[in-house]
């Protein structure tokens, strides 16, 4: 199922989530995300905590689980790495890409490159010469 599908089925509403992780690459054709990584508000975390989404916990702190997506609400430290945003103002800033809110990709660079497993490191690379490709292309 396309990216976009597989988000938009759980009709969350815009101004109270965003996609992050590796979704980004999924949208620019780099590679399928295996799962959807998103943060949400807390009132948004209560009423799909409410609706039935699993709730469990991972690198101690609280996650709901339904289908692909895992979502996650504020923090007070990083989960891994040293990364740890003010996830209201992510998703107040997150980039609108065909209905849909994803974080910034600074913000899913930054938070790579502070977890560093092998695995962000190729992505980082990938995103990197996405955007470089990108902004080549904007000058021509």
């Amino acid at each position: 199922m396309p990216i976009f599908d597989r988000i938009k089925k759980f009709n969350l509403p815009v101004g109270q989530y965003a996609v992050f992780g590796s979704a980004l690459l999924d949208v620019w054709g780099i590679r399928k995300a295996a799962d959807l990584d998103i943060i949400v508000t807390t009132e948004l975390y209560e009423r799909l905590k409410s609706e039935g989404w699993e709730e469990k916990q991972a690198n101690g702190f609280p996650m709901l689980s339904r289908d692909d997506a895992n979502v996650t609400t504020m923090q007070d430290r990083p989960t891994d790495g040293s990364y740890c945003p003010d996830r209201l103002q992510l998703i107040k800033d997150a980039v609108i890409i065909e209905g849909i809110p994803f974080v910034r990709v600074e913000e899913v660079i930054a938070c790579k490159k502070a977890y560093n497993r092998p695995k962000d490191i190729v992505d980082i690379a990938a995103l990197e010469k996405h955007l470089n490709s990108t902004i080549k292309e904007m000058n021509l």
